[in-house]
């Protein structure tokens, strides 16, 4: 989910062609698959939740399919099927550059196509765990007592005169509320179901916050697994959480 399509589809395919060609089978399976189902298998088989970075090896490890690539395209660059192959080739390498240009400046929480917005299908490290913790703080700070729930880092606090929203009586709530996904999805799941079923009218971090309004008292009834889609069409924006 975190891949762009055109990379996973690259990838599939140079494995597909690597194992129809028994290109250096016996190396592969050693040195690349096995390692990378046994690391899988380890972070499977534990009881914590380690998060992903854990598991980034094997990503890596999957790109080395991606060496089978260029067999694909004939020795004589004058043929049609020399032409697409290296066309083919040449779309994923654009793709990833655009993908690198699209997700600045908020890198983590990005995701590509279909996988958007991002707060319904990841969270925790692969969205938030608290690296929006600064721009929530400089949003607190100039709206009024806003409710704020967002896991923190090393104990640092939200100022601004934000209230806990995890510890908010759900029928006492009114005006700005701010929550990152990490807690809305995991951390707090329980405590903040109820907010899921209300659409959030903007984000922080790059979608990693999502900010609501309350004017009158939300019902404390648990909402759906996943939350909302946003209350307007267009793509999520910080400058909508000013108003």
């Amino acid at each position: 989910m975190k891949l762009p399509l055109t990379l996973v589809v690259a990838i599939v395919t140079g494995w597909a062609v690597t194992a129809a060609r028994a290109l250096h089978r016996k190396d592969l399976l050693r040195f690349v698959v096995l390692p990378g189902l046994l690391l899988w298998l380890l972070l499977l088989a534990q009881p914590l939740n380690l998060g992903l970075r854990l598991a980034m090896p094997i990503v890596a490890l999957s790109f080395v399919g991606l060496g089978a690539l260029p067999t694909l395209v004939p020795s004589d660059l004058g043929t049609t099927r020399a032409r697409l192959g290296l066309a083919g080739i040449a779309v994923v390498v654009v793709a990833q550059f655009v993908a690198m240009a699209v997700a600045v400046p908020y890198s983590l929480a990005w995701t590509p196509p279909p996988w958007t917005p991002a707060y319904r299908w990841v969270s925790d490290a692969s969205l938030d765990a608290g690296q929006a913790l600064y721009e929530v703080r400089d949003w607190a700070a100039t709206h009024d007592r806003p409710y704020v729930a967002i896991d923190r880092t090393r104990g640092e606090e939200i100022g601004g005169g934000a209230r806990n929203l995890v510890e908010a009586d759900p029928t006492e709530v009114r005006g700005w509320v701010a929550a990152a996904v990490t807690p809305l999805m995991q951390t707090r799941r329980d405590e903040l179901a109820w907010l899921r079923k209300y659409c959030p009218v903007g984000t922080l971090g790059g979608g990693s916050v999502l900010v609501y309004r309350f004017d009158a008292a939300p019902d404390p009834s648990p909402g759906p697994e996943r939350p909302v889609e946003p209350c307007f069409d267009d793509a999520f924006s910080s400058d909508r959480t000013s108003g």
